[in-house]
């Protein structure tokens, strides 16, 4: 069963952005089982070429990435040119869970700060309700 975008009437695509492998399996695995469609990126820099071309409804990023942080891929996100990428709902998973982690994410445009490990229940709550509301 596909997860639809309300708006677009298309199945709802995300981008995993993570360098651990098992992780990005682990996130697009739970995504997928859902309904909802994935596209993954090793880092901020393959993340952003993917962003450029297709459309998502919805990134989930790591933070702590070669080439380009995950601080870096939100930062270039909300201030793209293109609204439709500007704009888009964005999930962090990161071991970075204190406080003052989470007020700057927050600062810079993210929507959901989780922990790792990462809560599976508390993943598939949020990619409901961030791609039914985008």
């Amino acid at each position: 069963m596909e997860l639809i975008n309300s708006h677009t009437g298309q199945q709802a695509t995300v981008l995993v952005v993570d360098d651990s492998a098992m992780v990005r399996f682990l996130i697009q695995r739970t995504l997928v089982s859902i309904g909802i469609a994935t596209f993954s990126a090793s880092d901020g820099i393959a993340a952003v070429e993917l962003l450029n071309a297709r459309r998502f409804d919805a990134v989930v990023t790591d933070l702590e990435m070669p080439r380009l942080r995950g601080e870096d891929l939100i930062d270039r996100i909300r201030r793209h040119d293109c609204a439709e990428i500007r704009d888009l709902p964005i999930i962090v998973v990161s071991s970075l869970d204190d406080q003052v982690t989470k007020n700057r994410l927050r600062f810079l445009g993210a929507n959901v700060v989780l922990p790792k490990p990462l809560d599976i229940e508390k993943l598939i709550e949020n990619a409901r309700n961030y791609i039914v509301a985008c």
